[in-house]
């Protein structure tokens, strides 16, 4: 059996979940376990999930970023164009 198809085993796959417990640590580790070609293929293809996830995560929390930004000065606006009498 080749060594980069061998089974993870649950010791491994805790170390590997402590791992992404630690920021900016955890973005940097997915990526070389997404593409380094020793690295277990079923690591791989874990990691590469992940940053995926990753990536749907950063643009839904962009778009309730905006969207709720745009209420609040749309809000504010009217509430500040009504009240202020200058």
């Amino acid at each position: 059996m080749k060594e980069n198809n061998k089974i993870i085993t649950t010791s491994e796959w805790i170390i590997i979940k402590m791992i992404m417990f630690i920021p900016i640590v955890n973005i940097i580790m997915l990526f070389i376990w997404s593409f380094n070609n020793k690295t277990n293929i079923n690591k791989a293809n874990w990691a590469k999930a992940n940053l995926i996830i990753m990536i749907f995560r950063v643009i839904f929390y962009l778009i309730i970023v905006f969207v709720t930004a745009l209420i609040l000065v749309n809000f504010f606006g009217e509430f500040f164009k009504h009240n202020m009498h200058i």
